[in-house]
């Protein structure tokens, strides 16, 4: 128990009251596993980090610590003993994505995408969420429509063409090369936007 003590201690050497019903529920597991997590684990070194960032204890905070398996597992954790609410994290993490994947953009794609992003497939994702109908499957599906945008900008330069002077010609260049683009809405969006 005191392994888990010092992993839910601040910096200044006081507990972090959040996460008690954490160490509980952890005090309450196999003494060797309990060590070997601890010790080991990636996702105890998260929490860890997370403790060390201040005392915020939230979805937000662990947002902002890399997003891999080690992540989700102590936020997985966190829900399970009742430190952190339950959301839907898959669409949690598209907006997470989104974000990241449109900021390392350069600035003529992110003008386009951002807006798509954002206004047709993150805000009918959230619709989604709000009727208890979002899943990873749709998630991954988001994703491919975002990317779908991106690829569609990322050929324009490609060819030198810059989305001012997007015209037939290049649509049909386009789609002739990626005919399951066809009518897609990553793709109407952006001739919409470059058109405005």
């Amino acid at each position: 128990m005191d392994h888990v003590r010092e992993l839910i201690t601040d910096a200044d050497g006081h507990i972090v009251p959040e996460l008690l019903p954490f160490a509980d529920a952890l005090a309450t597991t196999n003494s060797a596993s309990l060590m070997k997590w601890v010790k080991h684990s990636r996702s105890s070194q998260r929490l860890a980090e997370l403790v060390a960032s201040g005392p915020d204890i939230s979805h937000t905070a662990l947002d902002r610590l890399p997003q891999g398996h080690a992540t989700r597992y102590l936020r997985e954790l966190l829900v399970s003993t009742g430190v952190l609410d339950p959301r839907n994290e898959s669409f949690a993490q598209l907006v997470l994505w989104e974000d990241r994947t449109i900021s390392a953009l350069p600035d003529h794609q992110q003008r386009i995408v951002r807006p798509f992003a954002r206004w047709a497939v993150i805000r009918d994702a959230r619709r989604r969420v709000e009727r208890g109908r979002y899943t990873d499957a749709a998630s991954r599906a988001d994703r491919s429509q975002i990317r779908a945008a991106i690829g569609f900008l990322a050929w324009l330069d490609t060819v030198g063409a810059p989305v001012e002077t997007l015209d037939q010609q290049h649509l049909d260049t386009y789609l002739s090369a990626n005919p399951a683009k066809l009518g897609s809405s990553p793709i109407v969006w952006c001739i919409g936007v470059i058109a405005a």
